[in-house]
């Protein structure tokens, strides 16, 4: 992306963040609104939004609603900007108290998600292990062990790295391996994730001792822009700090310190090949469990991609300038460049070459890439902690929990639903609700699981200070015209898709020929004009699909599908955005 772009693409963001604080200055929760378009959550979409973070569940992997915790300048480029959607944002007065009891309480969901899925995980190691030490499985699963490749020859920096650290430990590196080998003997019976963590140890004091390197595909460049003098300080500043956590960890009890030691070796090899190459490098934090967008999906919706990938390259450009300032970066800030480091990477990536999507929610996130370690010669005599079958059952046991808990329904369990309850969770009940919001609605009201219902009756029972309305961002445009154009001429060309200067037609958004965002009046009869557009479309659709391979039949069908609603005043389709559409506007002048 050229520095024109950049600053183009920052100076619409900025236009459309409001201010995270309200203007009052008090504590406020903000119940959000996103309307009704094409594409995932075409019904409409909840979120709570609290400071600068935004709460809301998701769909997710294996249909399980997901609670999801993000930056509200990233939610409203997605859904504001790309989707092309009005955000609508009902303001409450709390006080302080309260509302640190729904931000700890949101916390506390979302961390036991992660541990419900965590445990889950965890489960699968076990069973990787069991599977090994019977002789079904080529080596034991182990988390941050595929970050290094014991297998490729030694890394320079890793060598003189050893021998640094060999030099600082009583006994050396060779007595903590020697220590960790007679550790084997003596694990507990039945405690299969001790036999996990005693074979990590282990690998890992080897990985430091022969100087193993990065592995292919662990690390991720954050951009071509060579280093400067600040950062070259910072990353100094970091080797050192890596290499006395490795020594602390070397003489360390914790029970995770395999998985500690594998993350700070690789951290210490990218800062190391960062000033080697002049530019910045940075482990790769994505876990082995991200959720992929499969390739289908990443085809259709490439440009929308880069767009994202451009908003995350220019996120990451302020926040490395932040944390690379010169001083020592603490390990959240480092784990927060990782993050955005990867995310920005596997967009653009996909974006460019269509190929799957792996992303994982959080701006935190610690390298865990699993490998099959060897099973050691010591434990391949040994009977498992666990039997197959217990373990099998156990997993089956814990998927049922998750989808007793999270299972995804459209009228009883879905964003809206499960963040009512949420909230009623953590306030105590419906009654302190109305204490403390002045009102209550609860999620299993009549129509209450539709968002738009759901907002309406928020802003009618609920002490409301502000309603604050964010403009689609088509919206926006056209205001931006208004002063240049007469509002006759500038409406005939704006109101379809064939003459606007705003808009471009997208396959993702189907096939139709007026917008249907402007007065609802008209709606019914725009809505018929677009059903036969797209009935026309179909027409054609039919006879170029031995050559289309259906690309458009699939288009009209789509236009047809949302055009329905419109002949009853409803609007969903408003049409959507990606980084072509928003260049072009860009280029355009706007």
């Amino acid at each position: 992306m050229n520095r024109a772009a950049c600053l183009a693409l920052a100076a619409l963001l900025l236009g459309a963040t409001a201010p995270a604080v309200r203007a009052d200055g008090g504590s406020a929760l903000g119940f959000v609104h996103v309307e009704a378009n094409v594409g995932g959550a075409s019904g409409g979409h909840t979120a709570l939004r609290l400071g600068d973070r935004v709460w809301h569940f998701q769909l997710g992997h294996e249909r399980l609603l997901g609670l999801k915790r993000e930056d509200w300048e990233l939610f409203r480029f997605k859904y504001n900007v790309l989707q092309n959607r009005p955000l609508h944002t009902a303001w409450v007065p709390v006080r302080a108290e309260a509302l640190r009891r729904i931000r700890d309480h949101l916390n506390e969901v979302h961390l036991l998600q992660h541990r419900e899925r965590n445990a889950r995980a965890e489960l699968r190691r076990d069973l990787g292990l069991t599977q090994a030490l019977l002789g079904k499985r080529e080596g034991v699963p182990t988390r941050g062990a595929g970050l290094l490749d014991p297998q490729a020859p030694p890394d320079p920096d890793g060598a003189a790295l050893a021998s640094r650290i060999d030099g600082q430990l009583g006994g050396g590196l060779a007595g903590r391996i020697a220590q960790a080998d007679a550790a084997l003997a003596g694990l507990p019976a039945d405690d299969p994730t001790a036999w996990r963590e005693a074979i990590s140890w282990r690998a890992a004091l080897h990985a430091l001792r022969d100087a193993a390197p990065l592995a292919a595909g662990a690390a991720v460049s954050a951009s071509g822009v060579p280093l400067a003098d600040a950062e070259r300080a910072s990353l100094i500043a970091l080797r050192r700090g890596l290499e006395a956590t490795i020594v602390r960890l070397a003489d360390s009890t914790r029970p995770d310190r395999g998985g500690a030691l594998w993350v700070a070796l690789a951290r210490h090899r990218a800062a190391g090949h960062s000033l080697e190459q002049d530019r910045l490098i940075l482990v790769d934090p994505l876990p082995d469990d991200a959720h992929v967008l499969a390739g289908r999906a990443v085809a259709v919706r490439r440009a929308e991609l880069a767009a994202v990938a451009d908003f995350l390259e220019v996120r990451l450009a302020s926040t490395r300038r932040a944390v690379l300032d010169g001083g020592p970066p603490r390990e959240r800030q480092i784990a927060r460049l990782e993050a955005l480091a990867a995310r920005a990477a596997g967009y653009r990536h996909a974006a460019a070459s269509g190929e799957p999507l792996r992303e994982a929610e959080g701006a935190l996130l610690v390298p865990q890439r699993s490998r099959d370690l060897p099973l050691p010669h010591s434990l391949g005599s040994l009977a498992p902690p666990a039997g197959l079958e217990v373990l099998q059952r156990r997993l089956a046991r814990a998927a049922e929990r998750l989808s007793e808990r999270w299972a995804y329904d459209l009228f009883r369990d879905n964003c809206v639903t499960a963040l009512a309850e949420t909230l009623d969770e953590a306030l105590g009940g419906p009654e302190p609700v109305r204490a403390e919001l002045g009102g209550h609605v609860a999620s299993d009201e009549i129509l209450a699981f539709w968002p738009l219902v759901y907002f309406g009756k928020v802003a009618r029972r609920m002490r409301v200070s502000e309603l604050e309305t964010s403009a689609a961002h088509r919206s926006r445009e056209l205001a931006a015209l208004r002063g240049g154009a007469h509002p006759v001429a500038l409406w005939a060309r704006e109101s379809n898709t064939l003459s606007s200067s705003i808009y471009r037609p997208r396959d993702a958004d189907g096939s139709f020929l007026l917008f249907t965002d402007g007065s609802p009046w008209t709606r019914p009869l725009f809505g018929a004009v677009n059903l036969l557009w797209a009935t026309a479309d179909a027409g054609l659709g039919l006879a170029s699909a031995p050559f289309d391979r259906g690309r458009r039949l699939e288009r009209a069908g789509k236009g047809m599908l949302f055009s329905v609603p419109e002949l009853f005043f409803v609007n969903i389709r408003k049409g959507t955005f990606d980084a072509r559409t928003l260049d072009l506007a860009r280029r355009d002048g706007r």
